[in-house]
């Protein structure tokens, strides 16, 4: 579906004479984790450990494709974690991220094993 619109957009705004030729060799549904899950609540309370903050939930970034196979195949909550924020320009020539952010994300990450530990 988004392939076949990129090439109908590309068509319309093609100009007369050139000559193109799209070829989609990857796709992948995104991952959505239920904001409900008791895993995304305990990564809540993590990162506000480790941030001071509570987290903002947002639909973001790429996927991981094999993360939604394991949530529709095993049935299982899943998360996908970033330390990063808006302005470090992710993938971009002038990519950065903070030193502290890193070690906010290893806390962070450390204090998700043990609030996952208390789930019964």
């Amino acid at each position: 579906e988004v392939t076949a619109a990129v090439e109908q957009h590309l068509e319309n705004h093609c100009p007369a004479g050139v000559k193109w030729n799209l070829e989609a060799d990857h796709g992948a549904p995104g991952m959505l984790a239920a904001t409900d899950s008791r895993f995304v609540h305990a990564a809540n309370a993590a990162i506000k450990s480790a941030f001071g903050v509570l987290p903002v939930l947002i639909r973001e970034g790429g996927s991981i494709p094999i993360v939604t196979r394991f949530q529709e195949v095993l049935g299982c909550d899943c998360l996908l974690l970033g330390w990063g924020l808006s302005d470090d320009n992710a993938h971009s020539p002038n990519e950065k991220f903070r030193v502290a952010d890193y070690h906010r994300g290893i806390r962070a990450s450390a204090m998700l094993w043990d609030e996952i530990g208390k789930l019964n």
